[in-house]
């Protein structure tokens, strides 16, 4: 368990304490730490447990922690081995599989009555920070191939994993969304009209714990295709015709592609369900039926802002 805490004066700040405190876990999910502020840490955990090891019983009660594990003294050298080994990524890998809305508790003491806002929690993609410093650097990786097709493929390390509760689905169709229902400039139907000329496909496919847009044009088309599907992705058109038709054509999928016609996927989505019971990766990447009714387009809009960022 990782707990904050916090002693307020003034009950007025409670709501705003209690957002700053969620904003830092928020950021944490968002980018990865600085190096510097790292290897800081680092420092300061070292020195730190050798500056307390200064008397018989603090240096019994630290390898009294370590020593239960393994009965041996060299588990607290494994542990700052570990330590040393980290990097930025592993912080924001871990950030992001345990700091989620269905994780948090959170727990007010007071004697005077709390504001009635506190019960409400804000999600975290809501609090995470809304610009990404230019100098984000994204991973490419380049497979040269003598065929005149060029395929790219956009990778986001988010997925239904973090879907929020009671609104199981939400990744899948925030992806098709981006992929199915065009950009702010041309509807879906102009989208298709652009691309059927050129024989092009733009699409999308979501995971437990990513999102991955796949676009495909023959090379001499590549300039025409790019300014007509990345706009797509940069500013979607999110309508609310397109929505319903896709929100609609999700739950269809779930009911009865799934359930009524697939045993074989039905099964291996039932065995995840009770091999990761209790956990965000129990329910399908479709989502759920309660789920996906509940999901909003405001909803969608939140998580294509928070999910598809260049820190992802």
């Amino acid at each position: 368990m990782t707990g904050v805490y916090a002693r307020l004066k003034k009950m007025d700040d409670a709501l705003s304490v209690r957002d700053e405190l969620l904003k830092t876990f928020a950021e944490a999910r968002s980018r990865p730490v600085a190096a510097k502020r790292l290897a800081d840490a680092k420092s300061n955990a070292r020195y730190g447990l050798v500056r307390s090891l200064d008397n018989t019983e603090r240096i019994a009660a630290t390898l009294a922690r370590y020593v239960r594990y393994r009965r041996s003294f060299g588990t607290l050298n494994n542990v700052f081995r570990v330590y040393q080994s980290l990097t930025p990524e592993d912080l924001l890998a871990t950030a992001r599989r345990y700091f989620t809305d269905n994780r948090l508790v959170l727990t007010t003491l007071s004697e005077a009555p709390m504001p009635a806002a506190v019960e409400t929690l804000p999600a975290l993609a809501s609090l995470a920070p809304k610009t990404v410093a230019a100098a984000t650097v994204m991973p490419v990786v380049l497979q040269k191939t003598t065929l005149p097709q060029v395929n790219f493929k956009l990778l986001f390390t988010v997925g239904s994993a973090h879907d929020p509760a009671g609104k199981e689905g939400l990744a899948a169709l925030s992806a098709a969304m981006v992929a199915q229902a065009g950009s702010r400039e041309l509807r879906i139907d102009d989208v298709n009209k652009a691309l059927y000329p050129m024989a092009g496909s733009f699409g999308e496919q979501v995971d437990k714990e990513m999102t991955t847009f796949t676009g495909s044009i023959h090379r001499d088309k590549w300039k025409p295709f790019l300014e007509v599907v990345i706009p797509q992705l940069l500013t979607p058109g999110l309508r609310e015709d397109d929505f319903q038709r896709l929100k609609d054509s999700q739950l269809n999928s779930l009911k009865e592609d799934l359930r009524s016609n697939n045993e074989e996927e039905l099964a291996k989505e039932r065995l995840q369900t009770n091999l990761f019971a209790g956990s965000a990766y129990a329910h399908p990447v479709l989502g759920t039926v309660a789920g996906i009714s509940g999901i909003t387009l405001s909803d969608v809009r939140a998580f294509v802002a928070s999910a598809y960022s260049r820190a992802n």
